[in-house]
């Protein structure tokens, strides 16, 4: 999971290069798949067959699971070691097309706007002095 906060801190520190343009909309990062996340959790639980075993008021009064990514589900020792597999499996591929998107995104204001995103490239590539224009 330490890739994902990573990933998340990466887009955070970047996010604050981006320029303010008209041109910006276009440009703006995917939306994180938290929805799908919770839609994928969901799915999951369900072929597991935990909302029947679920202590759960909630997924027992519905009979279906209502958990989801985070803390707190009372459901969570229920999931078997292949399970949580799966689950890590399906939310990597998630995090995958969100890379993919906002790497295709970044490619288009790349073409548009190469002078402006030219920090960003440095940050991407290593470069320490664009690492401390971030963290200002």
């Amino acid at each position: 999971m330490e890739n994902i906060e990573e990933i998340i801190d990466t887009f955070n520190r970047l996010s604050r290069l981006v320029p303010a343009s008209p041109l910006e909309a276009p440009f703006a990062p995917p939306v994180w798949p938290r929805a799908e996340m919770e839609v994928m959790f969901r799915l999951l639980a369900e072929e597991a067959g935990l909302p029947q075993r679920c202590p759960g008021r909630a997924c027992q009064r519905a009979r279906c699971c209502k958990g989801g990514p985070g803390g707190g589900q009372t459901c969570l020792a229920l999931w078997t070691d292949a399970d949580v597999k799966r689950l890590n499996t399906a939310y990597l591929a998630l995090v995958l097309a969100w890379m993919n998107e906002l790497k295709r995104l970044c490619e288009r204001a790349d073409m548009l706007m190469p002078d402006e995103l030219a920090e960003i490239d440095a940050l991407l590539q290593g470069d320490d002095a664009a690492s401390a224009q971030l963290r200002r």
